[in-house]
């Protein structure tokens, strides 16, 4: 059967109960997905969502695209247009992922849904991979994004993670299926851009993209790993008998300076600050905590020791 490979990573993540929508931009990847999921599932087992975010002229046409396809399918489509965002706002494209995801939170209402499908490939793994290793980042953010997640009480998941641009594409065509191609794609001044097309170069004899998924996935190993580790301590060593944990400085100190940060880490988000503190931070506290009586405060927690070598953690008072 051709195509059969597709067809599986379709058939292997549809859920077995309720629906699943599926976020189609009208691009090639979503659209791939969306035609792959009209051959195995049940028109009642899927939605679309589609987001405008009302930055290109294009955007009102890739909608009308969608909502077309949704018709012909019988499929039923939710849809929302943004008019918060500027093409002159910085960091543009992480302003419009986060305007996405709360999008997908309000859609998942309305639609009933519990899992949303978001349509990335190998390419994205292997740009997203070169964008935080130009960045610096440490061993969570060189993992590979994750096949499933969960984010703010919706899941989510990406079921064609392990095809190839070009595989996608190839199936559109055999089928006459048609596409839209944002012209953003080839803007350089996007640092996803600038990867992509590093990648793609035929000058490029350093790197490929099945090696750079390669290392991404190995890095997400060792991270499930430290995670592991750190989870471990904090249901181990830290007490959870009062309102305000505590664990032995000595402990805690006796980890590898991963897991010290990953336990910091794990204070913060335990106080509701879902994003972890910089790093840089994180090693003042510990170079604190190490030299005796502490009292500081950090990503809304405070940490505060006492005689007998322990480390308390309550909410910062306002």
């Amino acid at each position: 059967m051709p195509f059969k490979s597709l067809i599986d990573m379709i058939h292997a993540a549809a859920p077995p109960e309720g629906k699943v929508a599926l976020a189609v931009s009208g691009g090639g990847d979503s659209t791939a997905m969306l035609h792959l999921a009209h051959e195995i599932l049940p028109v009642e087992k899927f939605v679309v969502f589609h987001v405008n975010h009302g930055l290109r002229d294009e955007a009102k046409n890739e909608e009308s695209f969608v909502a077309g396809l949704c018709k012909q399918y019988g499929v039923a489509f939710f849809s929302k247009t943004l008019s918060h965002l500027s093409k002159e706002q910085s960091n543009l494209q992480a302003m419009a992922r986060s305007a996405r995801y709360r999008v997908f939170m309000e859609l998942a209402e309305e639609a009933d849904v519990k899992e949303v499908w978001l349509a990335h490939t190998k390419e994205d793994v292997a740009e997203t991979f070169l964008m935080r290793l130009h960045k610096g980042a440490g061993v969570k953010g060189l993992s590979a994004m994750a096949a499933v997640f969960e984010r703010d009480g919706l899941n989510y998941a990406r079921p064609l993670l392990g095809a190839k641009r070009g595989e996608l594409r190839t199936y559109l065509e055999s089928k006459e299926f048609s596409w839209c191609e944002d012209p953003s794609n080839e803007d350089e001044s996007f640092l996803r851009i600038k990867m992509r097309k590093f990648i793609q170069s035929s000058e490029n004899d350093i790197v490929n993209m099945d090696s750079l998924v390669a290392s991404a996935h190995s890095v997400g190993r060792a991270n499930e790993a430290l995670s592991l580790w750190a989870e471990q301590f904090w249901k181990t060593s830290v007490s959870h008998e009062t309102q305000t944990p505590t664990f032995q400085i000595s402990a805690f100190l006796e980890l590898p300076l991963e897991i010290q940060f990953r336990v910091i880490d794990k204070c913060v988000n335990w106080g509701g600050e879902p994003y972890p503190p910089r790093t840089e931070k994180k090693q003042r506290l510990i170079q604190a905590l190490s030299g005796g009586a502490v009292r500081r405060t950090l990503g809304g927690i405070l940490f505060e020791t006492n005689q007998y070598g322990c480390c308390a953690i309550s909410l910062e008072k306002p």
